[in-house]
């Protein structure tokens, strides 16, 4: 593969790694190997989940223990639940943000009674009934 624009080629056996136009590119000897990293939400999510959850139980379990941890070992066990409460009540504020800021379509709603009225009066030379 050729080296990326802007990029020397000199022979030289270190690794280096470079984001380069959103790809991870590295040199490693005398040639250069560039990969996208695609991550999904679900990626995302069990990410941040690993990474919290993760010394939080070592904590809880005793794996981990210093004088910080014993002091605050009730609010260290509470953390999740804290972090899903704070989650709905963001979640609660986006909703109500989206609901207070969304937009009304009058130009759509005479546009979608028009085509009632047509729908009703093609139906009723037809020979349907409508209330």
């Amino acid at each position: 593969m050729a080296a990326p624009a802007g990029k020397t080629t000199t022979a030289d056996v270190s690794l280096r790694v470079v984001l380069l136009e959103g790809e991870w590119c590295c040199w490693r000897v005398s040639e250069w190997c560039c990969w996208r990293i695609i991550m999904t939400k679900l990626m995302e999510w069990l990410t941040g989940a690993v990474l919290i959850l993760g010394p939080w139980s070592a904590v809880v379990t005793n794996t981990i223990q210093n004088e910080f941890t014993k002091q605050y070992y009730m609010e260290i066990l509470l953390f999740p639940v804290f972090l899903v409460a704070v989650f709905g009540l963001v979640s609660i504020a986006v909703i109500a943000y989206r609901v207070y800021t969304f937009n009304d379509c009058q130009e759509a709603a005479e546009e979608l009674q028009q085509q009632i009225k047509e729908a009703k009066a093609d139906l009723a030379k037809k020979g349907l009934k409508l209330d």
